[in-house]
């Protein structure tokens, strides 16, 4: 008589990948969520079970004429170099998404900082500080980061990034020479991330709490799109800015895995333009340079520490308006219309890449 075989979890699939020693140096799974303070648990769990059941949703959606398998979200704890950290692989059937609790702590403390600052609820038009909106806006502040982060992940995961023998890292994981072909990854991954999360923002579950927060101030529904475009800007400020500034030249420039974060938070505002331009017309032409200048510069300077000056935030700036930082930004944007072009051939045509 035969039996039929267990049908494998996500949960035994990343225990068995964990025994066997395949996660990086210093990760372990599952993760002692009993070590943290009970509310920040409650979040995790909760955040947990959302994050799964919308890229479940989203994956539905064959948008780029490939099917991911299924998604799984879950945290790993972690030391040492590469403590902070979000990666994504596929095994045995799964697409998974894991973030380190270092990571999401080091969100967690973003959050708060940006949110005990007297200017972004100012900013925000939220109001003046209080204790409750203080809560709200860390929360909200969060929110958007970890489903900015998972959000770059599935795009990994959709535009055939992640191989299935390889696992992806986000963060601290420069090769000796990692070429523009991983930066262009990162840019789409990032472009795509913003769709996403401003959907969940401004059309999905991201709004209740803004909504619920202004119902008994009468706002208008436009004046609450402004905020949540705003409370946008700031979260992924506090996000790209969270971690040591990395200094970049012609020397190193394209040896990174990731584009220095001045030209990463420039693509993302990219993103979120041409996202109102389709969903929110009117926010389009709001968010002027001046305007995301005033929502910026708080942020990098209670992230870094210093004087923001301008539009121009970072030392990375400077080399990026360069000679040789606009050759290497027209290289990146070539390659990236480029692999556009060649994914957009490859929909119409019915066939997959290899993501090697």
């Amino acid at each position: 008589m035969s039996r039929d075989l267990p049908v494998p979890t996500p949960q035994g699939v990343l225990k068995e990948f964990y025994e066997s020693g395949a996660l990086p140096d210093g990760y372990v799974y599952p993760a002692s969520l009993d070590a943290l303070a009970p509310d920040l648990k409650a979040l995790l769990l909760n955040v947990h079970g959302a994050l799964g059941d919308d890229l479940r949703r989203v994956s539905a959606n064959v948008l780029f004429g490939t099917t991911p398998p299924p998604f799984h979200v879950d945290y790993v704890d972690a030391t040492g170099a590469n403590a902070e950290n979000a990666i994504a692989f596929r095994r045995s059937g799964f697409s998974f998404i894991l973030f380190t609790l270092p990571m999401v702590v080091r969100l967690l403390h973003t959050s708060d900082s940006l949110s005990s600052l007297p200017s972004i609820p100012h900013l925000l038009d939220m109001g003046p500080p209080s204790p409750d909106l203080t809560v709200m806006l860390r929360a909200m502040l969060f929110s958007n980061q970890l489903n900015f982060l998972v959000s770059h992940e599935f795009a990994h995961h959709a535009f055939e990034h992640v191989a299935s023998a390889s696992i992806r890292k986000e963060l601290h994981d420069s090769p000796p020479q990692a070429g523009l072909t991983r930066q262009v990854q990162e840019v789409e991954a990032d472009t795509f991330a913003v769709y996403i999360a401003l959907a969940y923002l401004f059309d999905g579950a991201g709004r209740e709490p803004a909504t619920a927060f202004f119902k008994d101030r009468q706002r208008s529904e436009a004046e609450i799109d402004k905020m949540l475009l705003g409370l946008f800007v700031v979260a992924m400020g506090g996000f790209f800015y969270a971690f040591p500034e990395m200094v970049v030249d012609s020397s190193n420039v394209i040896r990174r895995h990731h584009p220095p974060e001045d030209l990463r938070m420039n693509y993302v505002m990219h993103g979120a333009t041409s996202w109102c331009d389709q969903n929110r017309p009117i926010l389009e032409p709001w968010m002027t340079p001046n305007r995301y200048s005033r929502y910026i510069k708080p942020v990098v300077e209670a992230m870094r520490g210093r004087p923001a000056v301008g539009v121009s935030t970072s030392v990375q700036s400077e080399f990026l308006l360069s000679d040789a930082g606009s050759e290497y930004r027209k290289q990146l944007e070539e390659l990236r219309l480029q692999n556009f072009g060649a994914r957009k051939q490859r929909r119409e045509t019915g066939t997959s890449g290899d993501p090697g």
